[in-house]
C-alpha cells in the first residue's frame, strides 16, 4: 500500500508538470520539427538546382561539341538567370568568353569575364576568369587597364597565372627585362616544381629577341 502511495505520488507530480509546461514542450518539439524539416526541404531544393544547372551546362558542352553556337548561348542564358548561384553560372561564363576569343570578339569576351568577376566568388574560376581578362584587354590593346586587374596581390595559389600575364603584359609594353623576370617568377612559383614549358618558351623568346638586337 505505501509502494502505491509512492507511485502514485510520483504520477501526481508527472502529471502535473505537464499540465504546466506540456504546451510548452510540445511547441519546442514541433519549432525543432519544422526547422529540421525546413533544412531537409532546402537541402533538397539546393540538389536539385545543382543537378538541373548540371544537365543544363552538359547540353552547353555537347552543343559547342557540335558545333551549335545559338543552343550553346541559349544554355548559357538560362544559367546565368536562373542558376547563378552554382558553380555553372561562372564555368558557362568561361566558355562563352572562349568561344568569343576564338571567334575574334574581344568586346563579347570581355563582357562575359566581366560577368564572372561580377560575381565575386573568389575561388578558382574568379583567378582564372580574371587573368583572361588582363589578356584580352592586352590584346584590345587596352594595356593599361590589363595591368590594373594584375597588378592587385594575388592568392599564392594563382601567383603562376598572374606572373605570366605580367610578363605578357611587359612584353607588349617593350619592357624585355621586366618581362623575363616576370616569367621567371612565375616559373619559380609552379606548384611542385612543375614544369611550365610554355613560359620557357617566351623566356627563349625573350633571349633570342636579346640577341637580335
Amino acid at each position: 500500500m505505501e509502494l502505491y502511495q509512492v507511485e502514485e505520488t510520483e504520477w501526481q507530480k508527472i502529471t502535473k508538470f505537464y499540465a504546466r509546461f506540456g504546451k510548452t514542450i510540445a511547441i519546442g518539439v514541433l519549432a525543432i520539427a519544422c526547422a529540421f524539416g525546413g533544412h531537409s526541404y532546402y537541402k533538397h531544393h539546393l540538389n536539385v538546382k545543382r543537378e538541373q544547372a548540371s544537365m543544363l551546362f552538359e547540353g552547353m558542352i555537347k552543343a559547342l561539341r557540335n558545333q551549335d553556337i545559338k543552343t550553346a548561348e541559349s544554355q548559357a542564358v538560362i544559367l546565368q538567370a536562373q542558376f547563378l548561384n552554382t558553380p555553372y553560372a561562372e564555368l558557362s561564363g568561361l566558355l562563352l568568353a572562349k568561344m568569343a576569343v576564338e571567334a575574334q570578339d574581344l568586346g563579347s569576351a570581355e563582357r562575359h569575364l566581366q560577368f564572372v568577376l561580377g560575381l565575386k566568388k573568389h575561388g578558382p574560376t574568379y583567378h582564372i576568369a580574371k587573368v583572361r581578362l588582363a589578356k584580352v584587354l592586352m590584346a584590345a590593346n587596352k594595356l593599361e587597364e590589363a595591368f590594373a586587374l594584375l597588378k592587385e596581390t594575388s592568392p599564392p595559389d594563382y601567383r603562376t597565372l598572374y606572373e605570366e600575364a605580367k610578363g605578357d603584359y611587359y612584353l607588349a609594353k617593350g619592357e624585355i627585362e621586366l618581362a623575363r623576370t616576370a616569367y621567371q617568377q612565375a616559373m619559380e612559383a609552379a606548384p611542385n616544381n612543375a614544369p611550365m614549358p610554355w613560359v620557357q618558351m617566351k623566356l627563349n623568346d625573350l633571349g633570342k629577341s636579346k640577341e637580335l638586337s
